[in-house]
C-alpha cells in the first residue's frame, strides 16, 4: 500500500513538472525549462544536477539501488527528466555528444525502471520509446542496437524491434540473422491479437522470417 501511494505521488509530482517544462519549451524559454528540471532533480530525487553530467547510465542506476533493490520509480523519474533535457539540448544547439549521452543514460534508467511492471504506464512508455527513437538517429554500436532491440521486444513493440533488426543487418549480417530467427519464431507462438497490438501481424512475421532465413544461403 505504501509503495503504491509513493508511486502515485511521484507520478503526480512528475506530471506537474513536465507540464511546466513543456509549456516553457513551447514558448522557446529553454533556460527556464532547464531550471525546472534542475530544481526537480534536487526536490524529487535529492540529487545535484551537476553530478548527473559526470555519471554514466549504470552509475545513475546505482544511485537508486539499495541492498541490491532498485528504486524503479526514481529511475523512471530521472529517465524522463533526462529525456526532456536532451530535447532542450537539441533545441539549444548543444554538442551531439552531450545529447547522445543524455539519451543513452535515459535508456539505461528506463531499462532498470521497467523491470517493475507497475512502471509500464503509458506516459513512461511513450517517453522511453521516444528516447530509443532518438538514439537510433545516431550511429550505434552493435551492443547498444541489440539492447534497444530487446527493450522493444520485451515491451511488445514488435514492429519497432524489427526495424532495429534491419538497422543491425547493415552492420553485422550474421548477428542480425541469429537474433531475427529467434525473434520471428517466438512471435509465431503469440496470439494474433498480441501481434496486431505490437504492430507486426502474422503475415509480416512470416515475411520477415523468410527474408532472414534466406541470408547466407
Amino acid at each position: 500500500m505504501f509503495k503504491n501511494d509513493f508511486i502515485m505521488r511521484m507520478i503526480k509530482q512528475l506530471a506537474n513538472v513536465l507540464k511546466k517544462v513543456i509549456n516553457y519549451k513551447k514558448s522557446g524559454q529553454w533556460e527556464k525549462a532547464q531550471m525546472v528540471i534542475d530544481v526537480s532533480v534536487k526536490q524529487l530525487l535529492g540529487l545535484n544536477p551537476i553530478l548527473l553530467d559526470k555519471l554514466d547510465g549504470n552509475a545513475l542506476v546505482d544511485l537508486f539501488s539499495y541492498d541490491d533493490e532498485i528504486d524503479h520509480q526514481k529511475c523512471a523519474t530521472l529517465a524522463v527528466l533526462l529525456t526532456e533535457q536532451a530535447g532542450i539540448y537539441e533545441n539549444t544547439m548543444q554538442s551531439e555528444n552531450k545529447i547522445f549521452r543524455l539519451y543513452q543514460n535515459s535508456f539505461s534508467l528506463y531499462g532498470a525502471a521497467f523491470t517493475d511492471r507497475q512502471l509500464h504506464e503509458e506516459n513512461y512508455l511513450n517517453y522511453a520509446v521516444h528516447c530509443c527513437d532518438k538514439l537510433l538517429e545516431f550511429q550505434l554500436e552493435t551492443s547498444l542496437l541489440l539492447e534497444i532491440f530487446y527493450f522493444y521486444k520485451e515491451l511488445k513493440f514488435f514492429s519497432k524491434a524489427e526495424n532495429v533488426l534491419y538497422q543491425l543487418l547493415e552492420q553485422n549480417e550474421n548477428e542480425a540473422k541469429e537474433h531475427a530467427l529467434k525473434f520471428y519464431n517466438q512471435l509465431l507462438a503469440q496470439d494474433d491479437q498480441v501481434l496486431q497490438k505490437g504492430d507486426l501481424p502474422r503475415e509480416e512475421v512470416l515475411e520477415g522470417l523468410d527474408k532472414f532465413s534466406k541470408l547466407n544461403r
